[in-house]
């Protein structure tokens, strides 16, 4: 119906680095999955498909660069949601 979200986390990361975090996820217990399994070619194709989405529409998704460590991501996404909701930081 017409429905989107306000805002959209993009977590940009190339094809090529997410598999591999992924495998080495795999290696320490994480869930290895159909999807993870399709071929690189796979992968890049959803990856221009959400890359169409953000330059579709900036305004609605906050691109963070995914390929830094997760303490670094997490401290991205907060620093845009408060932004975004105009909170004192």
């Amino acid at each position: 119906n017409g429905l989107v979200p306000d805002l959209t986390f993009y977590l940009n990361i190339a094809p090529h680095e997410g598999i591999n975090r992924r495998a080495q996820g795999s290696q320490s217990g994480q869930e290895w999955n159909r999807l993870d399994a399709m071929d690189m070619s796979f992968h890049e194709r959803v990856y221009k498909g959400y890359r169409d989405l953000v330059l579709a529409e900036p305004a609605r998704f906050a691109e963070i660069q995914a390929a830094a460590d997760i303490h670094t991501i997490q401290m991205n996404i907060r620093h845009t949601l408060v932004e975004w909701l105009r909170l004192p930081f």
